[in-house]
This record gives C-alpha cells, structure tokens and sequence, in this order.
C-alpha cells in the first residue's frame, strides 16, 4: 500500500459519518426552530385561558401544527415499530385498515432530551381513523 492510499484510508475512515455541512450557524438556526416551535405551540394553548382549556382534539391539531405530532396513514398495525406501545391494536376493522388510519407519532419535541432523540422515530403510536 503506498503513502497516498493510507492517506485515502484514513481520510475516509474519519469523515465516515461526519456531516460535511455542519456548521454553527446551522446548528444555532436549527435550535431557533425549535424553540420558536415549541413557544408558538405554548402560545397557542395559553391563547385558551383564562376562559377554557383546550379539548384533546384541539391539543391533537395544534401539536401538529406546531410539528410536535406527525401523520402518518397505515394500512396495517404498527405493532413492529411500536412494539406493546400500539395503541391501534384491536381498535380497527379490516374496512377501516383499507381506507388508511391515521397514526399520530411523536416527534423529537415530545420523545426526551436533545441528545437522546436525535434522528429518532416515535416510539409510541397514537391512532385516529382517517377520514
């Protein structure tokens, strides 16, 4: 193996994984949005009170809105992905599974820390029938 190759091997084996784009100033705006995110969704269910409270269907919509809550159709349970966590098991027809139902996963806002959720799938699915 001459020199240039052990260069190459070496170079490959440290950028292996790295991203090549990542810069401070991405980082910062990527937790911009993420606060910005969380502080429009926290302004919109205090936008309730003093009067109300916001039901579970209006908390369901503005968590979506806000990106805390991704849809997702299936025409199956998820019971591979989510393990006993499933909450659509049993809850469906094979006609409803048919037309799709709607899963609404949690996104990195509502999984833990930062440094736990990170490129992270939802692991506990919440079902609705789509319409």
């Amino acid at each position: 193996m001459t020199n240039e190759n052990t260069t190459d091997s070496a170079a490959s084996a440290l950028s292996a994984g790295f991203d090549h784009d990542w810069s401070p100033g991405k980082e910062i705006a990527k937790l911009d949005a993420r606060v910005d995110a969380l502080r429009a969704f926290a302004q919109d269910v205090m936008a309730y009170w003093p009067e109300g409270a916001p039901d579970g269907g209006d908390l369901q919509e503005l968590a979506e809105k806000h990106g805390l809550l991704q849809p997702e159709t299936r025409h199956e349970p998820c019971s591979v992905t989510c393990g006993n966590a499933c909450n659509c098991l049993g809850c469906y027809t094979p006609e409803e599974w048919d037309r799709g139902v709607t899963c609404y996963r949690k996104t990195w806002l509502l999984l833990g820390s930062n440094d736990q959720i990170e490129g992270l799938a939802a692991t506990k699915c919440d079902r609705s029938p789509e319409s």
